[in-house]
């Protein structure tokens, strides 16, 4: 239980797929504008995340693995991942997310690849952490982009390399962990 719980901590902070991974680095900086927004995107991108992972990492260890068709492994995955955006798009209705831009996500893939290897309670346990810690960070983001103010800013900076050095520090601060 101990080592699950030190997993999950490390996937939100340590290993944030966005800031350590740079997984899901366009989502975020187009999508940081205000936390409310962030955290229903956040939301929305675990929740996918985790349902990805509880499909893929059975079709990954009992299918692909025994038959030897890991080549086939990424394309599967996005088949999924698209297959499950899209059922959830028909059956849930969110205000203000947008389901194709979770389902183009990069980070819902890479975290789906990274633990298609580890044991699934561990693989779960990790993606749960790695949307949260995708969460996270674009709540981090946000809450700079916000007091960081465009009139004291040289004009050159203002927008996208102002996004980038906050996405930059971020990533430094996370590194320190």
């Amino acid at each position: 239980m101990k080592d699950l719980i030190l997993l999950l901590i490390g996937s939100v902070v340590m290993n944030n797929c966005l800031l350590q991974g740079y997984l899901g680095v366009t989502f975020a900086m187009g999508n940081a504008k205000c936390p409310c927004k962030c955290i229903k995107l956040g939301l929305s991108v675990t929740a996918v995340m985790v349902l990805t992972t509880l499909i893929t990492w059975p079709v990954q260890n009992f299918v692909l693995a025994p038959f030897g068709l890991e080549y086939l492994r990424t394309l599967l995955f996005v088949l999924v991942i698209l297959a499950l955006v899209y059922a959830l798009k028909a059956f849930v209705k969110l205000d203000g997310v947008c389901f194709p831009l979770v389902a183009l996500n990069g980070a819902v893939l890479g975290v789906a690849l990274q633990n298609a290897s580890a044991t699934f309670v561990q693989a779960l346990v990790a993606t749960l952490g790695g949307g949260l810690g995708l969460m996270l960070a674009m709540l981090l983001f946000a809450g700079v982009r916000q007091k960081v103010s465009d009139k004291n800013m040289p004009e050159a900076l203002r927008g996208l390399p102002a996004d980038l050095m906050i996405g930059a520090i971020l990533a430094m601060a996370v590194m320190a962990f």
